[in-house]
């Protein structure tokens, strides 16, 4: 089990390290139901813009920072995977993660993906990307949903930390 741990902390943090860099998009991939009826151009639209998306597949969140450099559009992508409760912590009453939910819903969810689906359905299941089946959630829903998970995902290493420590000293 501390593998497995170990191994997604290393792939966490080179998806962190990765977050910061761009790379260039292709105008035509964006769903052109997003753009202003009267946009110049799909770049110009999109520079300096932030779009949040929900993939139920992979079950990730994606924020996109789009920005426009010599002529051409760029994307940096910063991803959260919705954790899975191995210890059955994530939806303990008074922790980030359901009062997160409970806030950001009014109490109407209880779990994160049917929080996610439900801000989909409220933003009517719009794709950023034609090519990829990533619906449109709220920027200020994404970021505290992410901000709830990385809590998490903080007091699960802590704990681990604190276990191995335990049993070091059994030995």
């Amino acid at each position: 089990m501390l593998k497995y741990f170990k191994f997604l902390s290393y792939v966490l943090l080179a998806l962190f390290m990765l977050a910061g860099c761009s790379h260039k998009i292709n105008p035509q991939s964006i769903n052109t139901n997003i753009l202003l009826k009267d946009a110049i151009s799909i770049p110009d639209f999109m520079a300096s813009k932030t779009y949040s998306t929900y993939d139920s597949q992979s079950e990730k969140i994606t924020m996109y920072h789009f920005k426009k450099i010599d002529g051409a559009l760029q994307v940096s992508e910063v991803i959260s995977y919705i954790p899975f409760d191995f210890y059955h912590e994530l939806y303990r009453e008074f922790t980030d993660v359901p009062m997160t939910l409970r806030s950001l819903t009014h109490g109407q969810e209880s779990t994160l993906e049917s929080a996610l689906e439900a801000e989909a359905a409220r933003n009517h299941y719009t794709r950023l990307f034609k090519d990829k089946d990533e619906f449109i959630i709220g920027n200020n829903f994404a970021f505290e949903i992410q901000t709830a998970i990385r809590r998490y995902k903080e007091r699960m290493q802590r704990y681990e930390r604190e276990d191995d420590r335990d049993r070091i000293r059994q030995l």
